[in-house]
């Protein structure tokens, strides 16, 4: 009888508790990423990296928006920013930490093509969780699984822009500096193979750097026909006047090193960067040789262009400015913050088009790929189609911009629609 009591006595209070903590702490129970009034977001990015952090502050922007006019039927969009340092073993167990502690709808906006792929193969890989919007255009994050949700073009798109545009000014000899990892690697694959497709008249010079590093000594050896890069040598100085152009397949780090360089050697030389890396104004205005700079890009968002996006944002900034106090808009305007919101009004309105009461991870992904329209519209820009991950643009144009001396700004030259690679 005592058992048998003992195991009642065990029972109620197994539903007691469950129904304490059922009703009285029902606000703090997340089942992916969903509570009665938020919706929750993982993020891991470099937070030392200006570019990283200007594309996670668009997120925030856009989320800000968003939760201003009343959120998503009334829920708000939350994210939480995990440092990686880009390190590809930190974002994995940021990752981790996001989806397995808090519990996170899905991951936005990590940046880099190594910390996003591994990420992908270690954590996601063959599961229903929505990975959105990495800052890469690497082949590589172009694979059949769904959840993996594409925004920019492609590297190879860029690189064919970049090909073209070479072959266009005569340039025949091309240093190729690229990081030797799943980046760079995947990009000069995607070069050999458009090289190989097309009949250019170029000779490919290639040479790697390791990752994160700005000491380039036998990258420069590489490129300068073995030549002792440092010395001031007639045979230095000769290798250097028969390349024509250099294509930078790294970051924001190399960039300015390695324009500074070449430029002392041969002046008139040509440098190509791929998206966003160039893009950093204020380090480019203190180079003594500014000219024949080109970068491609995603993005045009201006007052001409996508209006009322424009519009929104900026409107957006000045509310942030005016609690902040931030002096100059200008500074922290750039296409990385433009592409993160883009990017965070994005997923809201993914959100928006799913039953308040339905929302979960499958849910996410199904409403964006299995709908009929396969387009979401983030004011006046049309992102889309979305078939699967393998074929999905949300960005449709490849820019090529000329840097401009004399204004101390990129301008547009030409636009070329992506297509299918």
């Amino acid at each position: 009888m005592k058992k048998i009591v003992a195991v009642f006595v065990i029972f109620l209070m197994a539903l007691f508790i469950r129904y304490y903590l059922t009703n009285y702490f029902r606000k703090e129970i997340v089942i992916e990423g969903i509570r009665e009034k938020d919706i929750y977001f993982g993020q891991t990015i470099n937070l030392n990296s200006e570019v990283s952090l200007s594309y996670s502050n668009g997120i925030i922007l856009a989320f800000q928006m968003i939760n201003r006019l009343g959120g998503v039927n009334g829920r708000k969009l939350n994210i939480f920013i995990y440092d990686d340092d880009y390190e590809k073993e930190k974002a994995i167990k940021n990752a981790k930490i996001l989806l397995d502690y808090d519990n996170v709808l899905g991951l936005i906006g990590t940046w880099g093509t190594s910390t996003s792929y591994s990420i992908y193969d270690q954590v996601i890989k063959q599961k229903i969780i929505p990975f959105i919007a990495p800052l890469t255009g690497s082949s590589l994050m172009r694979s059949d699984p769904d959840n993996i949700i594409m925004l920019r073009p492609s590297y190879y798109s860029e690189i064919s822009v970049i090909l073209r545009h070479m072959s266009s000014l005569g340039l025949r000899n091309i240093g190729v500096i690229y990081q030797n990892d799943e980046y760079g690697i995947s990009c000069f694959n995607d070069l050999s193979d458009i090289y190989s497709k097309n009949n250019y008249s170029i000779n490919i010079i290639p040479a790697t750097f390791e990752r994160s590093s700005t000491y380039l000594y036998d990258t420069y050896k590489k490129i300068l026909d073995d030549q002792d890069p440092f010395i001031d040598s007639y045979k230095r100085n000769s290798a250097a006047l028969n390349i024509d152009a250099i294509l930078l397949i790294g970051t924001s780090a190399q960039e300015i090193q390695v324009i500074n360089y070449f430029k002392k050697l041969k002046p008139s030389m040509y440098f190509y960067n791929i998206s966003f890396i160039g893009e950093n104004i204020e380090k480019l205005k203190n180079l003594q040789n500014k000219s024949n700079i080109y970068i491609t890009s995603p993005i045009k968002v201006d007052s001409k262009t996508f209006p009322i996006l424009y519009n929104n944002l900026i409107k957006e900034m000045r509310l942030t400015n005016d609690k902040n106090k931030i002096l100059d808009i200008s500074l922290i305007f750039d296409k990385n913050l433009i592409e993160g919101f883009i990017a965070g009004m994005f997923t809201a309105n993914i959100l928006k088009k799913i039953n308040r009461n339905k929302i979960n991870r499958k849910a996410f992904i199904e409403q964006l790929y299995y709908e009929n329209e396969n387009y979401i519209e983030v004011f006046d820009m049309k992102l889309g189609p979305f078939i699967s991950s393998k074929i999905s643009r949300g960005l449709h144009t490849i820019y090529l911009s000329k840097y401009d001396e004399k204004t101390n700004k990129y301008n547009v030259i030409s636009e070329t629609k992506e297509t299918d690679t």
